[in-house]
């Protein structure tokens, strides 16, 4: 299982957990969210860590794949239309979609393979629980995230996801990343150690 560390505010903390091996980066584009870094940033990002997701809840498609142009791989953090899906899979972009853990999202999570995107089950009440992803059955392709951290990862080695996506499980304050945890973190998915 894959390590995705998002809601990174520093440039230079993005470098940190590349260098750590995080194997996926995120910074958070949702205006409101306490880790919001605008796009005007971006390309400090770029060139500090490569590649990383810019998570995005834009209406616009046209702005998505501008965003992702620079930061080289987006993530939509809203339900999309299937016309959107189709421009996003055919961009030539990395994509990630929310998919809720929910009865709807075990719908909708076909919609997003078939356009070519990866799905991101998220949590739909704060916090993911590995017995919200038995409706889903094989998530070999699929992101996990929603309340994961280090004490309780181990919970969801078995479930076959493909990565597991942290933001507050990596911090000590929202964008403030915590080096420990994120150690923690990568230990428990690279070496099986259990915190």
């Amino acid at each position: 299982m894959m390590l995705k560390v998002c809601g990174h505010v520093r440039a230079e903390d993005a470098a940190e957990s590349r260098r750590l091996g995080v194997d996926m980066i995120g910074v958070v584009g949702v205006r409101g969210s306490p880790r919001y870094v605008p796009p005007g940033e971006l390309p400090r990002f770029r060139a500090a860590a490569g590649e990383f997701f810019y998570v995005v809840d834009y209406d616009s498609v046209d702005s998505i794949l501008e965003v992702g142009r620079i930061s080289g791989a987006v993530q939509v953090h809203r339900l999309m239309s299937e016309h959107e899906m189709r421009r996003l899979g055919g961009s030539g972009l990395r994509v990630l979609a929310l998919v809720p853990a929910s009865d709807e999202g075990a719908e909708y999570i076909w919609l997003v393979r078939r356009h070519g995107l990866t799905p991101l089950i998220h949590s739909v009440r704060g916090g993911l629980d590995p017995g919200d992803l038995a409706r889903f059955g094989d998530i070999s392709d699929s992101g996990i995230s929603g309340g994961i951290g280090p004490d309780n990862l181990g919970s969801f080695l078995g479930t076959g996801a493909l990565f597991v996506d942290v933001a507050r499980g990596s911090e000590s304050a929202p964008g403030v990343k915590d080096w420990g945890k994120v150690r923690a973190l990568l230990g428990i998915l690279k070496g099986g150690i259990t915190a």
